[in-house]
């Protein structure tokens, strides 16, 4: 029976051995978790810090840019007007100009009187 005794307690003490080591194990996951997570969450701290940093510089730059890109669209649309009334001169100037020429020169036929040849007939 002390043998049994013996080989029990032999036993239980591999036993407790064992589950020391599970719980040293458990511990250290417990541990390098926690450090992971602890790690994780600063990269995440650190990234929401550099999108705010980024956003505050994005919504200054949007303000020095905001007056030069209105002038910008001002500008291109005014070209854009400009280059109609360019494109609409080409056209429109040798019109008028010929409108005008051809009235003056119905106004100089119709002031001056028109002469008929003489016509001489030669009797025989």
């Amino acid at each position: 029976m002390e043998q049994q005794r013996r080989s029990s307690d032999t036993q239980i003490s591999k036993l407790v051995a064992k589950v020391e080591e599970l719980d040293a194990d458990v511990q250290k996951l417990k541990k390098d978790f926690n450090e992971h997570a602890t790690n994780e969450a600063m990269k995440i701290e650190l990234l929401n810090a550099t999108l705010v940093s980024i956003q505050v510089k994005l919504d200054q730059l949007l303000l020095e840019i905001k007056e030069p890109m209105e002038a910008y669209k001002t500008t291109k649309y005014g070209m854009h007007f400009l280059k109609y009334l360019a494109d609409t001169a080409k056209w429109l100037v040798p019109l008028v100009t010929a409108l005008i020429l051809g009235y003056s020169a119905l106004d100089v036929i119709k002031e001056k009187p028109t002469e008929k040849p003489a016509i001489t007939q030669q009797v025989k």
